[in-house]
């Protein structure tokens, strides 16, 4: 039997007892075990006959699926992978189902993508009669992939069908939204648990404020490696990752010290790769060298260095990527690490790809006209430069990230902006929302910056 955390006994127990939920804790902490528990311990001595019937368990991109699996095993149970390059299941009826979000909603929806239309009544009454578990859903689009969800997630409230949501990374405005319009049960890390994850962790947040193309990050990257020995490099478009790969390997000494993975591998060669990728940064691994890695490499997989170099991604992005930096537990006192937040230097100027969303701020407030760009010139605001003005403020002083620290930055940055798009909008009236708050007064002082973004 294993030990249980706080927030996942809570878990379990409000499932037991019917109840569906929305876990939030930080990365590395358990949130797979809690959502599977409660399924597994039904089985073993039944209750919820919902809760027990299937699990069917959701994730925005492939390549957590294999991760997922591993720890069904641990509970000796098969799970099943479902998604557009491993079609296994047969229309969702087995035990368990690891899928991704998009053959779930369609599936729900009875049109689903891998089956013929004649089974889609039998894939979406299975979509329906389960237990379903929603995962790293801070990878959702925010403008229409969130709000897909939520339609989903008060139907099966309204079903009382049982349900958990699971994320490290989204704002207090959809956590609330989660909580008052989709019925869920909040459920988060205690104190208790975020000392287990923190108290052993130091881990400092920097920024680096010169912009820096492929050349100009292979020797930034070279340059700290002497400092750690083994880093993780996030960025942001598969191009440039391998533009890097590429590079950092015509030095002799790194010849068999570089791995890369990113989303365009094919199937066989993914599953080469994310096993080497396990045994050289997972748990216990004493390798020296560089990942260099996308967004596939930034929620759900259980690897860890002590230098994190990433370019610049929005603020929920950047703190699931600072969540592989001294991710293992050692013997010996406080373990450091160190994430540098770069921005990247492209041909095309927009450097912020591929993270396109963006808020439109006007002026707004009393006697103004509402349609007024707030900064002259540049009506869109990408949700990447909002989290540049903020990490310039902040990084004034020391940045030592601990669960407090990154969940209000993630809000700063970000709880206002989601507010707007879970209200089917995309613009923030600046003097009526924004004027007497810290984001406003940031967004004032770092006019410039944004203007020039």
């Amino acid at each position: 039997m294993i030990e249980l955390r706080e927030f996942q006994k809570n878990t379990k127990d409000n499932l037991m007892e019917g109840k569906s939920t929305v876990v939030i804790a930080p990365t590395g902490l358990g949130k797979t075990i809690a959502a599977i528990l409660p399924f597994v311990e039904t089985l073993s001595n039944g209750g919820n006959n919902k809760l027990r019937s299937r699990i069917v368990y959701s994730l925005p991109i492939r390549a957590l699926a294999k991760g997922v699996q591993e720890e069904f095993e641990n509970f000796n149970i098969k799970a099943i992978i479902h998604h557009g390059d491993e079609p296994e299941s047969k229309w969702f009826t087995e035990r368990a189902i690891i899928t991704t979000v998009d053959q779930y909603f369609t599936a729900f929806a009875g049109a689903q993508l891998s089956w013929s239309s004649a089974t889609s009544h039998a894939a979406a009454g299975a979509a329906l009669a389960n237990y379903t578990v929603f995962d790293e859903i801070h990878l959702l689009n925010p403008k229409n992939g969130l709000q897909l969800l939520f339609a989903v997630l008060k139907l099966r409230n309204r079903w009382n069908l049982p349900t958990t949501v699971m994320t490290a990374t989204l704002p207090n405005s959809v956590i609330n939204f989660l909580e008052t319009k989709c019925g869920l049960v909040k459920i988060g890390a205690s104190e208790k648990d975020i000392r287990d994850r923190d108290s052993w962790r130091e881990v400092s947040l920097k920024l680096h404020d010169v912009e820096l193309d492929v050349e100009g990050l292979v020797g930034f990257v070279k340059g700290h490696l002497d400092n750690y020995g083994k880093a993780i490099v996030f960025v942001n478009t598969v191009e440039r990752a391998i533009s890097l790969y590429k590079k950092l390997k015509e030095d002799s000494s790194l010849k068999n010290k570089i791995l890369l993975a990113h989303s365009r591998f094919t199937k066989k060669h993914r599953k080469r790769i994310e096993e080497e990728i396990h045994l050289k940064f997972g748990r216990d691994s004493d390798f020296e060298g560089i990942l260099v890695t996308t967004q596939v490499a930034e929620a759900g997989l259980n690897i860890s260095a002590p230098l994190v170099i990433t370019e610049l991604a929005p603020m929920d992005s950047l703190i699931q990527r600072a969540g592989r930096c001294v991710r293992f537990k050692e013997n010996s006192g406080k373990v450091k690490g160190e994430v540098i937040v770069v921005k990247p230097k492209v041909e095309n100027g927009r450097w912020y790809a591929p993270y396109f969303d963006y808020i439109r701020l006007r002026k707004g407030g009393s006697g103004t006209n509402k349609n007024d760009a707030f900064i002259k010139n540049k009506e869109r605001i990408t949700l990447s430069e909002l989290t540049w003005v903020v990490l310039l403020e902040k990084a004034k002083t020391n940045i030592s990230l601990d669960w407090n620290t990154e969940k209000e930055l993630l809000n700063l940055s970000l709880d206002d902006v989601y507010s707007a798009f879970i209200n089917g909008s995309d613009i923030i009236y600046f003097k009526d929302q924004l004027k007497d708050k810290e984001l406003g007064e940031i967004i004032e002082q770092y006019k410039d910056e944004l203007k020039g973004g």
